[in-house]
């Protein structure tokens, strides 16, 4: 792995795309994370519950909201540390959001705030 590659892995990654959803689990196993979370917009988890199922790992937790533009806010990212805290997150764990703007907002917020850090992210447009 290059150093690009390596920063790329710590400062967040977004993958756009076809094919995009299918790589997910060899992005997970390439950075090799004590476990994953999904942050996942509910609608998009409503429509693509089925494919999640095949490519969220077994040692993953999952965060599900109604992401519209009023849940950008400091209670919805309280409400996400809270959750971080008790599963728990940790400095090898990997964050993924998949979903629209409002989705992948919280988790870049979550990402660049004093969450556990070092804390590995990814984020995935439901447009992908």
């Amino acid at each position: 792995m290059s150093p690009s590659e390596i920063n790329s892995i710590r400062c967040g990654r977004v993958k756009l795309g076809r094919g995009t959803f299918r790589e997910l689990p060899s992005l997970i196993e390439e950075i090799s994370p004590h476990m994953v979370g999904f942050v996942i917009d509910s609608e998009v988890n409503r429509r693509w519950r089925e494919k999640l199922a095949e490519v969220i790992p077994s040692r993953s937790e999952v965060y599900e909201f109604v992401a519209k533009e009023t849940e950008k806010s400091l209670a919805r990212a309280e409400d996400l540390w809270r959750w971080m805290i008790k599963v728990p997150f940790t400095r090898k764990s990997l964050l993924v959001g998949i979903g629209g703007g409002v989705t992948t907002d919280l988790t870049c917020l979550l990402y660049t705030s004093p969450s556990p850090r070092d804390l590995s992210t990814s984020r995935m447009p439901s447009s992908a």
